[in-house]
């Protein structure tokens, strides 16, 4: 088959074919979503969830008709949330999803709320809540709602309501909508499936055992997995679904096995990939442009001392005649950003056990991702190829789904991207258990200290002390014991997400020595805190360094401070009005923005047009190349703010912080006062791997005009400065202190500039 027609088959009808017949009548839609039919053994009927022994029905309370859904949790269930859930098909045509209900709540400690999402064959692609709504207490009848826009080829919607915490909540008159009509009346949307969806030989396991594999084998194996990737992404067959390339894997894995040297693996790596099909040549050949950032890493297909003069001659005449427009089943790009979308990568949450097979699996998709669409893959540490076959023989080895996991934690730990983690899964890094101190620690001068206390503080602990041993084990023993599952850019973010988990572990009493100021002296004290199971929000989770308090704050007469954590896009046109005038704006990015504000912010910063960052993204005619975008522009707009003005940042400031920063920075007396950012930019892109586990990479590379790169160095302050553990036992803002000797000079004694600088 040529290649046109292999993509007319493919692509031709697998966009949606929109229908007039809708899916059900909308009476038969009522009666599934609502509680009208009564309880299935600890569900409403049609309804799913868990835990099972949360979730019930109430036809007691209810907000109209008989009965109502119902979430109960008394504080002592095994997890930290309950959730009622259903599920609907997302064959659907429109281009806005709407989810309303009534919702009731009585003693509700923590959060409840509606939450949404949308996947694709492969896993999740969507997720929306209204957990911003900060509903807890008691709560009467009263209709919320969330919307989101349709993912194209989404296949299943999933929705329900939700309780962190403890307490009762209640659900009624749940609705549907997709562009403002009831769902069962939407127009439906027809998909075929892929070729590649026919071939089921692996669905229930690979049939490759645990493995002792001797060298030979590993080498054998990792360049298997090289080869492998390369097909994928270069191969017409593989990139219009017709070849189940998860499959192919293990038909050949047990041959490359058996072999004895380079000569054989390579006999049969050429007879596998001749098994895939014929490759016509191309008469629109794709090409490569110049004057990229990343050049495609092919080069390896060309040597023949490696791979022999045949096998080397298919690889690149399977190179030259690749996909020229680009379209793959496996791979596209968002529209507008360009961070690639990963389709069609199949989850297997279903199997009984992930396999020596499925985990190979895993290691030579996430490896062959990072290899052609990481735009940051030459800032990696260890070199790539290193990585694999490090990881060959741990992920052969015997592993439960705890250990699969966290010897994929080791592996995404080498990608060196604070984006790229083990989500869903950081459950079995250390520290594991299920139940947190209410402390957050925080690494500073080099030591683990106390950063924040609840109140009222039922501990014995201090703000300030610095904690030395752990149940007996020193502190700098657990953190380089933890380091190699702990994935980040660069050393302060590792160790401000070890500092996070230092407050996880088994439930009931740990003992902590700390070392504790004494007037002039220190001494040297053994704590003993409980672990106890979370029902809410804990302070190992919050996300934020900046000031309590409002949004926007007059610090002095001459000083204005806005903390973009809680800013939204309405708040811009009074804060620039009340800065108007004054001597120093004082913007704290030690927080994730909670609104994109960057461009309506940095607008009034400056009076002319200001690059502030180039991006690449990659190209999908030549898998592994990353092309420059042209500059990005802010365009000035008034009124302006032609006063002095500060950033402040820490290694909390992450992504879409950094890039404000970025933006904001162009203003002429802009300074960045603080440390090193978290270095990991770019929107992000989500990767499925066997198992159900998931992982994601920062997509585009993002750089400063002149091109110098964020990632991993991040944002480097102007005004180099750290909180200091004497200052945080004084309960200053060194950072904020510094921030105003800029603004203010010497206009101002020291004691006024640490008074004004105090926390609130």
């Amino acid at each position: 088959m040529s290649r046109e027609k292999c993509w007319q088959k493919a692509f031709g009808v697998i966009g949606a074919l929109i229908v007039s017949t809708p899916f059900a009548s909308a009476e038969d839609l009522d009666a599934v979503l609502s509680f009208e039919a009564g309880q299935e053994e600890s569900s409403p009927s049609g309804w799913i969830g868990g835990p099972k022994s949360t979730l019930g029905l109430d036809e007691n309370v209810f907000h109209q008709g008989n009965a109502a859904g119902r979430i109960i949790r008394a504080g002592g269930e095994s997890g930290r949330f309950s959730s009622l859930t259903k599920r609907l098909s997302a064959d659907i045509a429109g281009k806005r999803l709407t989810f309303t209900a009534w919702v009731r709540s009585n003693d509700v400690v923590g959060h409840f709320g509606l939450w949404m999402r949308q996947d694709r064959r492969t896993g999740p692609v969507d997720f929306v809540d209204n957990y911003a709504l900060g509903l807890n207490g008691d709560q009467d009848w009263r209709e919320i709602g969330i919307s989101t826009d349709l993912v194209d080829d989404a296949r299943e919607i999933s929705f329900g309501l939700v309780l962190n915490g403890a307490g009762t909540v209640w659900i009624d008159d749940v609705r549907i909508e997709v562009d403002g009509q009831a769902y069962a009346d939407a127009p439906r949307m027809l998909r075929q499936s892929l070729p590649l969806e026919s071939d089921t030989e692996f669905d229930i396991g690979s049939g490759i055992a645990d493995l002792d594999l001797t060298d030979r084998q590993v080498e054998n194996l990792a360049s298997l997995i090289e080869v492998w990737g390369f097909i994928k992404y270069h191969h017409p067959r593989v990139a219009v679904g017709e070849v189940h390339i998860d499959y192919e894997l293990f038909r050949v894995l047990p041959r490359v096995l058996a072999v004895d040297g380079d000569p054989e693996r390579n006999d049969v790596l050429l007879a596998w990939v001749d098994s895939l099909g014929e490759v016509d040549p191309c008469t629109d050949c794709a090409s490569v442009p110049e004057g990229l950032n990343l050049e495609p890493p092919i080069a390896w297909i060309r040597d023949t001392r490696r791979w022999g003069d045949a096998f080397s001659l298919v690889l690149q005449s399977i190179y030259r005649n690749r996909p020229a427009n680009g379209e793959h089943v496996f791979i596209g790009l968002v529209p507008g950003v360009g961070n690639p979308i990963f389709r069609e990568e199949a989850p297997y949450r279903n199997l009984s056990t992930v396999d020596a097979g499925f985990r190979l699996l895993a290691l030579a998709r996430l490896w062959n991702i990072v290899e052609y669409w990481f735009p940051y893959r030459d800032l990696v540490d260890t070199p790539w190829q290193d990585v694999l076959r490090a990881a060959i023989p741990r992920l052969a080895a015997p592993l439960d789904r705890d250990g699969y996991a966290r010897e994929m934690l080791r592996v995404v730990a080498e990608i060196r991207d604070t984006h790229a983690n083990l989500w869903g899964s950081l459950n079995t890094r250390p520290g594991v258990g299920d139940c947190v101190f209410d402390v957050e620690f925080r690494f500073v001068e080099g030591q683990a200290i106390v950063w924040a206390l609840p109140s009222p503080n039922d501990t014995a602990l201090e703000i300030g002390d610095v904690l030395t041993e752990f149940d007996g084990r020193a502190v700098e023993q657990l953190v380089e014991e933890w380091r190699p599952f702990y994935a980040a850019s660069n050393h302060p973010t590792r160790l401000r997400d070890i500092g996070r988990n230092f407050s996880t572990g088994p439930c009931g009493e740990s003992f902590l020595q700390v070392r504790r100021a004494l007037g002039a002296k220190e001494q040297n004290l053994q704590i003993a805190v409980e672990r106890t199971e979370a029902n809410g929000p804990n302070m190992s989770g919050d996300f934020g360094r900046d000031r309590a308090g409002d949004t926007y704050q007059e610090l002095s007469k001459s000083v204005g401070y806005l903390k973009l954590s809680s800013i939204e896009s309405a708040d811009i046109e009074s804060v620039v009005s009340n800065i108007q005038g004054k001597k120093g704006f004082v913007i704290d990015i030690r927080n994730y923005p909670s609104a994109s504000v960057m461009y309506e912010l940095g607008q009034r910063l400056i009076t002319t047009p200001q690059p502030f960052a180039r991006v690449t993204s990659a190209d999908l005619r030549n898998p592994g190349a990353f092309n420059w975008n042209p500059p990005m522009v802010i365009e000035p707009n008034t009124p302006n703010y032609d006063g002095k003005v500060a950033i402040l940042m820490d290694e909390i400031s992450q992504s879409h912080a950094e890039f404000t920063a970025m933006a904001l920075r162009v203003n002429s007396t802009a300074m960045v006062v603080g440390s090193t950012t978290a270095g990991a930019d770019g929107n992000v892109s989500s990767i499925t791997l066997p198992g159900g586990l998931r992982t994601m990479i920062s997509g585009i590379g993002i750089y400063y005009p002149d091109k110098t790169p964020t990632q991993r160095v991040g944002i480097v302050p102007d005004i180099e400065v750290k909180p200091t553990i004497e200052g945080i036992r004084a309960g200053r803002d060194e950072v904020l202190e510094a921030a105003l000797r800029y603004i203010l000079g010497d206009e101002v004694a020291e004691d006024e500039i640490k008074r004004l600088a105090a926390w609130p």
